[in-house]
């Protein structure tokens, strides 16, 4: 993946002169591309054919719903929990990440001036 350090400052200063609640829905829609780009990804793992591109993106509309709810009552869940049990929480997930073949350590590094 190729990532434009341009685009990154670009969005961190957006993001920046954002207040919190639209920081929350900035991410809110990051995190719904980046479940979306996860359900494309799975459908073409399963090579399933569909006959149009339309029929494609309204199945991947449809898992990334689906997909979405589970994140957000995730979501929910640990705005109402201390940061403690937040940290294990993803102590947790990291560990069982581990053993999985879909996790992969990323090398990317940013620095910003």
């Amino acid at each position: 993946m190729n990532i434009d350090p341009n685009k990154v400052k670009e969005l961190i200063l957006i993001y920046s002169e954002l207040d919190e609640e639209y920081q929350k829905k900035l991410l809110g829609e990051a995190y719904k591309m980046q479940i979306m780009l996860s359900q494309k990804k799975q459908i073409q793992k399963e090579a399933t054919k569909y006959k149009t591109e339309d029929e494609l993106q309204k199945k991947i509309v449809k898992r990334s719903n689906k997909s979405e709810k589970g994140v957000l009552d995730l979501v929910k869940m640990l705005d109402e929990v201390s940061d403690t049990d937040k940290a294990a929480v993803f102590m947790m997930i990291n560990r069982m990440a581990r053993n999985s073949d879909t996790v992969q350590e990323s090398d990317i590094s940013i620095t910003i001036n």
